[in-house]
């Protein structure tokens, strides 16, 4: 069979394409060399695109536009990858078996995000612990992202829900008689949450669409006999699966090989996660003086009576961030340091970096006492800490 000129292109450019997105986005590399990125993403808009892109929001990942931006870089490095390939192998005739392989490396990019997913719901790891500091924060002052992670968090059924759905799509997606029933899946789950990453301004929109757009490709693949049983209600013939090799002895050290692979995967996901679901739940616990505390005394030794400067809440978060409320409504950000002895609190001004350290007088189940200087002035202040059966939610 004689592919057209057309189809051999684009053949070879999607297969540029999701080899550096496979490759590269999201990857472990793409996570340690921001700022490669950072300086790839800010070129190319300015001197190819001629558009702005601001800094890098987040920690861990970019805004939309700086997505839209990477993916276009991607888009481009493709063309050029399929123009020399095109020039290279302008002769072949067409790419049926090379087209087998590629079926099996989309197949598979989906089996490995789709266990991830998966097991990210399942230990808790994506969606963990509501904490008091969340709790305690206005809705109003929640992201739309951050109101998302808390609606996650407060329903472990739905999260483990979630999770079971999208390890078996990856789970179907492993057999080539069970594929399309994956990528039925793995569109339909994929489908909610690329809703819930637009809806709800989730950094990983562009991503999670490719999962998506890669699902829909293999459905394509048994279109027509999905067509005739689900809309003209007629009968379909099975589809015949070729053995993937000639001879018997490489099919059977594959299916050995893709069993060993399949249970590594799964072993592998399963510890790595456990353990750092582990990680997480010592951090939280090893709590210290760290928690979300009302004010029930504050003296300032300049001002005895009541102001709107006064504290009214003290967020000592696991960061080592400090967030002071005052009545006014105003929030103060600090950096903070305990020493291991809990015997000083160190509070650094983010605007002015001014420092300030404080005394703690004591430290006693709920109840934390402090005095010390604090912006030029001389205070006393008696925490309460808060706790998760303050809160109706998770009363």
């Amino acid at each position: 069979m004689t592919w057209s000129p057309a189809k051999k292109i684009t053949f070879r450019f999607f297969v540029a394409y999701l080899l550096l997105f496979s490759t590269i986005a999201h990857t472990n590399f793409f996570f340690d060399t921001w700022s490669f990125w950072d300086y790839m993403i800010e070129w190319f808009a300015r001197n190819i695109l001629s558009v702005k892109v601001g800094p890098r929001p987040y920690s861990y990942g970019y805004s939309f536009s700086g997505y839209l931006v990477l993916y276009t870089l991607f888009v481009t490095a493709a063309v050029l990858i399929t123009t020399v390939w095109s020039v290279l192998d302008r002769r072949r005739k067409n790419y049926e078996r090379f087209f087998g392989w590629f079926v099996i490396g989309v197949r598979y990019f989906l089996i490995n995000e789709m266990m991830i997913y998966g097991f990210t719901k399942l230990f808790f790891v994506q969606f963990g612990e509501i904490q008091v500091a969340e709790l305690d924060q206005p809705l109003g002052d929640l992201s739309p992202m951050g109101l998302v992670w808390v609606m996650m968090s407060y329903s472990k059924g739905y999260t483990l829900f979630s999770g079971i759905l999208e390890l078996l799509a990856g789970l179907f997606l492993l057999f080539r008689k069970t594929q399309t029933l994956g990528a039925l899946t793995t569109a339909a789950v994929m489908l909610n949450v690329v809703a819930l990453n637009f809806f709800y301004d989730i950094s990983v929109k562009v991503f999670s669409s490719h999962l998506f757009v890669l699902a829909l490709f293999l459905i394509s693949l048994d279109a027509r006999r999905l067509w005739n049983m689900l809309v003209l209600n007629k009968a379909t013939e099975p589809k015949i699966h070729q053995p993937l090799f000639r001879f018997k002895q490489w099919n059977r050290v594959k299916n050995l090989v893709k069993g060993l692979v399949i249970a590594a995967l799964i072993l592998y996901y399963s510890i790595s996660h456990l353990e750092y679901r582990n990680r997480i739940e010592t951090y939280y616990t090893d709590t210290g003086i760290r928690g979300t505390y009302t004010v029930y005394f504050f003296n300032r030794k300049s001002t005895p009576e009541l102001t709107l400067d006064d504290w009214k809440k003290v967020t000592i978060k696991y960061d080592n961030g400090a967030e002071i409320k005052c009545y006014s409504d105003m929030r103060l950000q600090y950096g903070v340091e305990v020493d291991s002895a809990n015997r000083f609190v160190v509070l650094k001004n983010k605007l002015d970096r001014g420092t300030d350290t404080m005394a703690i007088t004591a430290l006693v189940d709920a109840y934390v006492g402090l005095k010390g200087k604090f912006r030029n002035d001389t205070l006393e202040v008696g925490l309460h800490k808060v706790s998760k059966d303050d809160f109706t939610l998770t009363r």
